[in-house]
């Protein structure tokens, strides 16, 4: 069992093995999402509320008052509170047994898959919020089975966990190749390094937008998929590119964005200019996706690796271009 805590809740796991390999405990979390659990925590009262989330069903586990005794106890601890939990949800002591007889021991791993940190930071919310904690009991059931009870991604973690019992359960094997394999982006759209652009037809720009479609649904996939992004996330790295692509670069050539990468630090100032962003949070926001994108390049062999220093130094002289043509317009006006 690989538990991925976040970078906050990672000390109170420093008495649990730690995943020799990181890159290998990644691959087995995402071929055995129901094997690993993702982890947080916040206080409430003076007291440390551990919050495990499953990765495939996102069925929470409550855990009250976790501090230097009981986090060397977490290796008994939290098998038992899974137990308990799921118990109370109607899960067959059998069918328990069996899921911890093919989990195996807890390995500690590190929080990677945004889309599960997005439901653990709502679960933590709406506790706050609500403020039914049992402050007198370590697993607090009642509360992990209603937090079981809300809809997250349009599905109960509760109806969810009862479907994968339903089911065999089954533990897939992952390989030192798994844990290297790189993503594979399937290119569709025409070479940005052969696409140059000029006086174009309306025939031709259609075109160019056409194919910038195709660029940015092969982004979507990337960022979903191989970066593990929130919806909400990915929304908006896709239209900070779509502006790069099809604001900027249909305009300024598509070619130099893969081959003269000066043109990344003037997109930001140029968008500061066309009132693109309003705000410094905004431009970094920006620059962030910019960073993303080029990866995604790379990935699909638009760009070399090798050339990725010289692109997050373009990214973050853009950024700062942009900020300061922000100041300057708010000066003038």
């Amino acid at each position: 069992m690989i538990i991925n805590p976040s970078k906050k809740a990672l000390p109170l796991f420093n008495q649990l093995p730690q995943a020799a390999d990181k890159k290998l405990a990644r691959s087995f979390s995402d071929k055995n999402p129901f094997f690993s659990w993702h982890a947080n925590y916040f206080n409430v009262k003076r007291k440390k509320v551990l919050l495990l989330v499953n990765d495939l069903t996102y069925f929470p586990i409550v855990l009250i008052g976790i501090d230097a005794k009981t986090k060397k106890q977490l290796k008994e601890i939290i098998p038992n509170a899974i137990t308990d939990v799921f118990q109370a949800a109607g899960i067959p002591q059998e069918k328990i047994t069996e899921y911890f007889d093919l989990a195996g021991e807890i390995e500690i791993g590190a929080g990677y898959n945004r889309v599960i940190t997005g439901i653990i930071n709502n679960m933590i919310a709406s506790m706050e919020y609500h403020e039914r904690f049992n402050l007198d009991t370590l697993v607090d059931v009642k509360l992990s089975l209603a937090m079981a009870d809300y809809f997250f991604k349009e599905e109960r973690p509760s109806d969810k966990l009862q479907a994968v019992f339903k089911d065999p359960l089954l533990l897939h094997d992952v390989s030192q190749e798994d844990a290297e394999e790189k993503y594979v982006v399937e290119k569709n759209w025409k070479s940005l390094i052969n696409y140059k652009t000029g006086d174009f037809s309306d025939k031709e720009f259609d075109a160019a937008l056409a194919n910038n479609r195709l660029i940015l649904i092969a982004f979507q996939q990337y960022l979903e998929q191989h970066e593990k992004q929130t919806k909400k996330t990915v929304n908006k790295h896709l239209a900070n590119i779509e502006d790069y692509l099809s604001g900027y670069l249909i305009f300024y050539g598509f070619d130099i964005a893969v081959s003269s990468f000066e043109v990344i630090s003037d997109f930001f100032s140029w968008g500061a200019r066309k009132n693109v962003w309003i705000s410094e949070s905004a431009v970094k926001k920006a620059g962030s996706s910019m960073k993303k994108f080029y990866q995604f390049l790379i990935a699909a062999g638009e760009v070399k690796a090798a050339d990725m220093p010289e692109i997050r130094e373009q990214i973050e002289m853009g950024v700062d271009d942009g900020i300061m043509t922000l100041e300057m317009m708010d000066d003038w006006y």
